[in-house]
């Protein structure tokens, strides 16, 4: 066992590992649920009889697939620094490639909706400095006596800014709605392509099979 556990993956592994990975998305769980994502895709995997290994623990193939994505990526840097070079791709290579776009497609979304939500606490904060400002400064003129237009100009002020803020608040969900469009539009584009994929490498297998 220990042996089986420190010998290099094969190619069939990396295969059944990256169909895996396309399939349960562990990616893309919520922060502090990866680990039990994991843990679900690498069951998975050692319960097919087809899977080569006896074990595999969700440390490894998370690592496992980081390396690889790593590799990849490493590897198409390469192709388009060397002009004219035409590689027939694996469907390793294939599969690789999809899950690089959707894990960058993820990391762009959850940005997106983080910088959002600064946003909005940026706002909200200026808004609430803003507003204490003009309380203090409406509370002084009405202990000097001032004009009440005044006050009901910081009023106006007031409500202007909140109606802004408001806007701004719209928008922002707005776009993180386009944003969520955007990512299912992508994960139907990319199933397509895994179904091509898995019906071309079968049609490889009935080819080789009439071969032989």
């Amino acid at each position: 066992m220990a042996e089986d556990k420190r010998r290099n993956y094969s190619e069939e592994e990396d295969v059944m590992l990256l169909r895996q990975v396309l399939s349960d998305r562990p990616f893309r769980v919520q922060r502090g649920k990866i680990t039990v994502a994991w843990d679900a895709l690498a069951a998975k995997l050692v319960a097919d009889e087809s899977f080569p290994r006896i074990k595999l623990s969700e440390k490894n193939a998370q690592s496992r697939f980081d390396k690889l994505v790593r590799s990849r990526r490493v590897e198409n840097q390469e192709s388009l620094a060397a002009s004219g070079v035409s590689e027939e791709e694996t469907e390793k290579a294939l599969l690789l490639d999809e899950l690089i776009k959707l894990v960058d497609d993820h990391v762009e979304t959850v940005n997106a909706a983080k910088a959002a939500d600064t946003a909005k606490r940026q706002r909200e904060e200026e808004a609430s400095a803003t507003a204490r400002r003009l309380a203090m400064e409406t509370l002084g003129e009405d202990q000097d006596g001032s004009l009440q237009g005044k006050r009901l100009k910081r009023e106006e002020v007031l409500k202007k800014m909140l109606l802004e803020l408001k806007d701004k608040e719209l928008e922002d969900r707005k776009k993180a709605r386009e944003l969520m469009v955007m990512e299912r539009e992508a994960d139907r584009a990319h199933m397509l392509a895994v179904v091509q994929l898995v019906s071309k490498s079968i049609a490889e297998v009935v080819s080789q099979s009439k071969k032989n």
